[in-house]
């Protein structure tokens, strides 16, 4: 078997409010599939193992990422909405 059949290049994209996302991988553009279960499941997901240590409770995180529109905060009223991320090394 060759090391090129398991290097695949794919995103996930997850809406507010979907626990699962959405996936697409390089070779198949345009063509979304609904992730098989929820992101926050890492045991059998390999986006969620991928992202563990970036969504996750960490002591030594090296990553943060930010949303000024944070689930569970209602009512936020901007023209924009800001997202990043800061890399610690």
């Amino acid at each position: 078997m060759n090391i090129d059949e398991f290097n695949t290049m794919a995103i996930v994209y997850k809406a507010p409010g979907q626990a699962n996302g959405k996936i697409i991988e390089a070779t198949s553009a345009g063509a979304w599939q609904d992730g098989a279960q929820a992101l926050s499941n890492d045991n059998a997901h390999s986006f969620a193992k991928t992202l563990e240590h970036v969504v996750g409770n960490d002591n030594n995180i090296k990553f943060l990422a930010y949303n000024n529109a944070p689930p569970g905060v209602p009512n936020i009223n901007t023209k924009s909405n800001s997202k990043g991320y800061s890399i610690k090394f």
